[in-house]
């Protein structure tokens, strides 16, 4: 290891969780050095963070160790400490930060889609051009830190099923309604109607407006060559300021100027939070932290915000099963559960398939029967069969017949 050079061992630290760093520095007097230099700490100080990412999914974990490696919370003989653990259990625990949406391109129904129990939805305007832009504003419950903002496309049962994504999505973060100091990237919307996810941490941003944008619409109208976007669901998760117990804390001021946040824990001159990471860059706190701080992480389990929102605040025989419950009980045999939930979402050609699997002769000869450019003919109904096997091809053929 003499031979290795102080700049790949510089790389290797750099990957390095704190409590790793920590150990490191303990095997000899060169690695103390090192794990001590501010050559380190500036590295993973400026280290680049991860970016936005979309996922399909309501559910996420996250480590704060993710977007800030100096995150503690335990600490000796701190009187702020009381102060420092509640900004780490807030943080810990995400909640909804919706307030009510203010604006939108089209403001039919504005804050219907900000409610999961009820039947409302938000829909942008009909147009020709599929590449128009549409927005939604949201304004927060007070100065918050952002987690994540989720949507759920909206299924038209009563127009064939058909979901109505955006081509793309991307979110701007401010403290005002006419001013966003942040903007994700652009990502693109899958067509599906299960919750999507678009993850902000591990980076920190904060603000009191999440203005939503919808690039572009995929769906036409039934029978028509106009296009529409609508959204079933939104939600903003995060940690409102106003929702942590501090003591002895200048609350007031928290809620205007984060900037606050950071003058506040510098006085003390031993700690770091994910508001302050760049008082690390400080030899003197630096020295400090390492020297007199007992740490542990404070890893934040699977979010369940939305679980809880459902189950709790909804009664439960309200909700229409998803297309996506559909799928998960007949890719588990459940077949008679599958076809009563794409029934009630009318998912024409998934209830055909699970009637062709149960040989449930008259559901398909009544779909036969339909002759909506939306139900499936005989040959599809021989080409779905096909891909079951010979066995459902054969029911086809001599059990249902053309009709």
């Amino acid at each position: 290891m003499e031979k290795v050079s102080e700049e790949l061992i510089f790389c290797i630290l750099n990957y390095l969780d704190l409590k790793s760093t920590l150990v490191v520095a303990e095997i000899n007097k060169k690695y103390w050095e090192l794990v001590h230099s501010p050559v380190l700490w500036n590295l993973k100080n400026h280290r680049k963070l991860g970016k936005f990412s979309l996922k399909t999914g309501a559910y996420y974990s996250y480590n704060p160790n993710e977007f800030s490696s100096l995150l503690f919370t335990e600490e000796q003989y701190d009187a702020s400490y009381d102060n420092y653990k509640a900004l780490c259990y807030s943080i810990s625990h995400p909640r909804s930060l919706v307030q009510s949406s203010i604006e939108s391109s089209y403001n039919q129904a504005l804050n219907g889609m900000l409610k999961y129990e009820d039947d409302l939805f938000w829909n942008s305007k009909m147009r020709q051009d599929p590449e128009q832009s549409d927005f939604v504003t949201i304004e927060l419950i007070g100065f918050s830190i952002i987690f994540s903002v989720h949507f759920k496309v909206y299924r038209a049962t009563s127009q064939g099923g058909h979901l109505f994504p955006p081509k793309f999505i991307r979110v701007h973060i401010g403290n005002s309604s006419n001013s966003y100091h942040y903007s994700s990237d652009m990502f693109k919307v899958p067509m599906t109607e299960k919750y999507c996810t678009l993850l902000i941490l591990p980076q920190i941003v904060t603000g009191c407006f999440v203005k939503i944008e919808f690039i572009g619409s995929i769906t036409s109208m039934p029978g028509s060559t106009m296009h529409i976007t609508a959204i079933e669901f939104l939600d903003i998760v995060g940690s409102n300021i106003d929702d942590i117990p501090l003591n002895n804390f200048e609350q007031a001021i928290l809620d205007k100027n984060l900037q606050v946040v950071v003058d506040i824990l510098e006085r003390s001159k031993h700690k770091s939070t994910p508001f302050a990471v760049s008082l690390m860059e400080k030899m003197g706190i630096l020295q400090e932290v390492l020297g007199r701080i007992k740490r542990s992480y404070n890893e934040v389990e699977s979010y369940t915000y939305l679980r809880e929102h459902i189950f709790e605040h909804t009664d439960f025989d309200k909700l229409r099963p998803s297309e996506a419950l559909g799928d998960l009980c007949f890719e588990n045999g459940a077949f008679n559960n599958a076809f009563q939930i794409y029934l009630k979402n009318m998912d024409i050609w998934k209830l055909t398939k699970t009637a062709i699997v149960l040989k449930h002769t008259a559901a398909i000869k009544s779909i036969l029967t339909r002759r909506e450019p939306r139900f499936p003919r005989y040959s599809d109904l021989i080409n779905i069969a096909k891909t079951l096997g010979p066995e459902f091809e054969h029911f086809i053929i001599h059990e249902i017949g053309q009709v």
